[in-house]
């Protein structure tokens, strides 16, 4: 019992240590990568840390982290042209994912009036951790496709597209569900406070500004604006 015990202790303490130590400076870290033959003891140490983290918030984070270190590992795996290694970095980028759609489902957003707040708040932040690495798998994706384009031939490329076709669906699965919490937990705040919609509508306004989200929101109606604004460019010259 003792040497198990001593054994947890020792991968906690692995665990804490720089993911980059003792190994060749990158330009991005992704730490062991799949063709490594210490990839296993990594993803143990991933499930270690989750399982010792009981906050479901960070949780949830944390699973983020992992996922997008699995992003990277997809992206030097096909720099690389070791394709296999980069399909089985994308299904440990999955479930991580699926552990933060886990610790989001389960953060508590019962109890009084301001409980129910707080786990608004919570949800709207970690929908911008999600958000951001939806945004994130797509720069790479496009970042990857025009450096290995000319380099592949036609069916390695229709590969790497599989691959990101999943790492995309599932980052918009977690995107949708974490929404999804969302709208639950403000509902469930709705009914403790008892307050309008107008009133509940104006607080979310408030946190999403605050968690950065209104930004994303102006910014996606400035390039709505600049479509409509083509298309009537357009009209006009013809």
């Amino acid at each position: 019992m003792k040497t198990k015990i001593m054994a947890l202790a020792l991968m906690v303490l692995v665990l804490s240590l720089p993911m980059g130590f003792a190994q060749t400076e990158a330009v991005e870290d992704t730490g062991v990568a799949p063709d490594s033959a210490l990839y296993g003891l990594d993803k143990a140490l991933d499930k270690v840390s989750l399982a010792l983290t009981f906050n479901k918030e960070k949780k949830a984070v944390k699973g983020l982290k992992i996922a997008q270190e699995r992003l990277l590992e997809v992206q030097k795996m096909i720099e690389e042209n070791k394709l296999e290694h980069a399909e089985k970095a994308q299904e440990e980028h999955r479930k991580a994912l699926e552990k933060t759609e886990k610790a989001i489902e389960e953060l508590e957003s019962n109890g009084d009036t301001e409980k129910s707040k707080e786990a608004v708040e919570k949800v709207t932040k970690l929908q911008k951790e999600v958000m951001s690495h939806a945004e994130k798998v797509e720069a790479v994706k496009t970042r990857i496709l025009e450096r290995q384009r000319e380099r592949m031939t036609p069916e390695q490329i229709a590969k790497l597209e599989a691959v990101f076709g999943k790492i995309i669906s599932k980052a918009k699965e977690t995107e949708t569900k974490v929404e999804t919490k969302k709208e639950n937990t403000v509902t469930k705040y709705k009914t403790l406070s008892k307050k309008t919609d107008a009133e509940v509508k104006k607080e979310v306004e408030e946190l999403e500004e605050k968690a950065g989200l209104e930004k994303k929101a102006k910014a996606e109606k400035t390039d709505a604006e600049k479509l409509d604004e083509a298309k009537e460019k357009g009209k006009s010259e013809n």
